[in-house]
């Protein structure tokens, strides 16, 4: 009887301590993305050390979705020479006890054994530990997401102005949307006025991001915007808070049936040869009504109000320039 209550309380014992072992370790988040941006760039392991028994040995053993061992932090087994007050005259071969510490923190900046960066996926880690004496204490296998790369987005619209007509085609302005990413990106779309208000927004999962957005120049609740200069941004993000942004800007509403309007594709350009944007391409919205088979638009200096350039359109045609006089 006496063997069967010694039996008990050290089947007890055990039990109890390897299930405070699994709280030995935890990390900041569950998912993360090393790409350097100031965001979530480092996952943090962070190691309860207040009941940790005495150490002589333990690792952190990280693998991928194959099992395969990508990154380990061990110990540190090295012996340090004792100190003394007169280094000269030391003995080399009389070392200090060898003493295993682990950190309160270790830092994995998503980097494999050799220092390069992994590709993004679903991470396995556990700690290991091996008491004084001999005791081999493993944490339960957790996961995390490496997520480095931002969801990305292209966007364009073959016109940019809006007359409010009654005419469809012109009563809309139609916005391509083309994006690439993760099944569990989800995308925002925002309308905004001059003064960087958002008049009207959406928000899609990755699959359902149309392919074409019909704008019809109305706000949140469905009413008439005023006349004015708008600009669409398409806003990507994933798990690991990556961001990319597209912006399609000089959306112009404009409460009349006739008119015309023009866009270029960039704010700035540089005319040196060999440059990768050494033009601008300027294109023309012609309202049907205006009944003209050309027009020429005029190019100036800002500051000097000098004539740089002019350009001569056909009547749905779009032409470039390169910083030079025509």
């Amino acid at each position: 009887m006496r063997n069967g209550i010694r039996f008990i309380t050290s089947s007890f014992f055990l039990f109890n301590f390897s299930l405070h072992a699994n709280a030995f370790l935890k990390t900041n988040t569950d998912v993360f993305s090393p790409n350097w941006d100031g965001r979530n760039d480092v996952l943090e392991f962070k190691i309860s050390k207040s009941a940790l028994p005495i150490l002589s040995d333990w690792e952190l053993v990280i693998q991928n979705s194959r099992d395969d061992v990508v990154k380990t932090f061990k110990a540190d087994h090295r012996r340090k020479r004792g100190f003394s007050f007169f280094p000269f005259l030391q003995d080399d071969t009389k070392l200090s006890p060898l003493e295993i510490t682990i950190p309160e923190s270790i830092f994995w900046f998503g980097e494999d054994s050799k220092g390069f960066l992994l590709p993004d996926g679903e991470y396995k880690y556990k700690l290991r530990l091996i008491t004084e004496n001999k005791e081999n204490l493993l944490s339960e296998e957790k996961t995390v997401f490496l997520d480095s790369h931002p969801p990305s987005s292209e966007i364009g619209a073959k016109t940019r102005v809006l007359f409010f007509t009654g005419d469809r085609n012109v009563s809309r302005i139609s916005i391509t949307q083309k994006v690439s990413g993760e099944f569990t990106d989800v995308f925002t779309g925002e309308f905004t006025d001059s003064k960087g208000k958002v008049v009207k927004s959406y928000s899609w999962k990755f699959k359902e991001v149309p392919s074409v957005l019909n704008w019809d120049g109305t706000d949140f609740s469905n009413k008439q915007l005023s006349n004015g200069v708008y600009t669409y941004r398409l806003i990507g993000s994933d798990r690991g808070k990556n961001e990319s942004v597209s912006v399609l800007s000089d959306l112009t509403i404009r409460n009349e049936s006739i008119g015309v309007d023009m866009f270029c594709d960039s704010k700035l350009y540089s005319y040196l040869p060999g440059s990768l944007k050494n033009f601008v391409r300027f294109s023309i919205y012609v309202s049907p009504k205006l009944k003209s088979d050309s027009y020429e638009i005029e190019i100036f200096q800002k500051k000097k109000m000098r004539k740089r350039a002019s350009i001569v359109f056909g009547r749905w045609e779009s032409r470039e320039w390169n910083g030079n006089g025509i």
